[in-house]
């Protein structure tokens, strides 16, 4: 890691993947990651574990703060909140390098970072289920990819902790797999993740809002 006193190469973080380290006040902790050809754009997410932090990234300036030009770089310094992400757009360069900057705000401060490349057309879907109705399709999400020319495989990975769905990790269907009742539970928030087949490092993640409705 680099320190705002130091003068060393930034940590590798890879997309996806979730990285937590600790840094002081006033203190930077600097990463970089490169993307592929096809990214058009990526969230990156920041968590405070303890203390408050604050975000920036650019695809132009390597370790950005918080005195560089607003046009070159996307920030997100709300300390009203443990979790902030920025939306970054890339370049359309074959080498496409995105540099993070954290920033300690309390005296001692965890984080996690971790970036999601933007796969699909929204971040948020919200889909109907009728109660008591099982192997049907709700939501195909390949339908909803932003990006043409690659193929992913698809995962819950949380929001379906008692099974009630499935979806298919190449055609990426999701279906209804137990009987769902209004009364017990009148909807389901799904965090799904999606890797590239060909790229595993490069993953996208959407939520799906599943709001059980009777079966007149």
């Amino acid at each position: 890691f680099l320190s705002f006193t130091a003068c060393d190469a930034p940590a590798i973080v890879e997309p996806g993947e979730n990285t937590t380290t600790e840094v002081p006040e006033d203190g930077f902790r600097f990463f970089q990651t490169e993307c592929n050809a096809f990214s058009i754009s990526v969230v990156i997410e920041q968590i405070d574990l303890y203390g408050k932090c604050s975000l920036y990234a650019s695809n132009v300036i390597p370790n950005p703060g918080p005195l560089d030009d607003h046009s070159l770089v996307v920030r997100n310094e709300d300390k009203t909140k443990d979790k902030r992400s920025v939306i970054l757009k890339l370049s359309k360069k074959i080498k496409k390098i995105i540099y993070i900057s954290i920033r300690g705000v309390e005296l001692k401060n965890l984080f996690s970072v971790i970036i999601w490349d933007v796969i699909f057309n929204e971040e948020f879907y919200v889909v109907n289920a009728l109660e008591g109705v099982v192997d049907v399709t709700i939501f195909n999400l390949n339908d909803e990819l932003s990006i043409v020319g690659q193929s992913f495989s698809y995962r819950i990975k949380k929001g379906n902790e008692g099974g009630e769905f499935e979806i298919n990790n190449t055609t990426g269907e999701l279906v209804v797999r137990e009987p769902l009742n209004i009364y017990v539970q009148s909807y389901y928030i799904l965090e799904i993740v999606a890797e590239n087949i060909n790229a595993s490092c490069h993953r996208g993640r959407v939520k799906i809002k599943v709001i059980v409705v009777r079966n007149q």
